[in-house]
């Protein structure tokens, strides 16, 4: 345990693990994190190797943790939308070829003979379990908030009185 690690230790650390590919998972448990650390820690996930983190034990609060999860989010967000524009890519293309098969008189759809023959093309690759795989940017598992003042609780255990 940590205990005086604090804010500027956290921003520090941050900083240095940027470019990080080897590190997979980050324990900052009870080391007095505020809401200023849930930024950086998220870009450090979006960025990075990291796939688990372990925060219990420290103060984000609400802010902290938003700011921790938006930019993850924000990257799932930019990953669909890149694989829907590569569906619809394939799509075109497929649509495209289809329409050039019919202009020069072929049928619309691949014969099963030239099905075949597409296939004994292709090589068998041999399939990747997850632990085989090279870290390849945000691939998170887990993130652990326990703790951390993330409810209409202050730190004295009273409830916040909303104005």
């Amino acid at each position: 345990m940590c205990y005086k690690f604090g804010d500027e230790g956290c921003l520090l650390l941050c900083n240095n693990l940027a470019g990080n590919q080897c590190i997979t998972r980050l324990s900052l448990t009870y080391c007095d994190l505020g809401p200023i650390c849930g930024a950086p820690l998220g870009r450090l996930l979006v960025e990075t190797a990291l796939a688990e983190i372990y925060l219990d034990g420290n103060h984000f609060g609400c802010e902290g943790a938003y700011d921790l999860i938006k930019l993850l989010l924000i990257e799932c967000e930019k990953y669909n939308i890149d694989k829907e524009e590569k569906l619809r890519a394939d799509m075109e293309a497929k649509i495209q070829e289809a329409a050039l098969r019919v202009q020069q008189g072929l049928p619309a759809e691949l014969t099963p003979a030239e099905k075949k023959e597409r296939k004994k093309k292709k090589k068998k690759k041999k399939k990747l379990s997850l632990d085989d795989m090279p870290p390849c940017g945000p691939f998170v598992t887990k993130i652990h908030l326990f703790d951390n003042e993330i409810d209409c609780l202050q730190a004295d255990g009273f409830a916040v009185v909303q104005k």
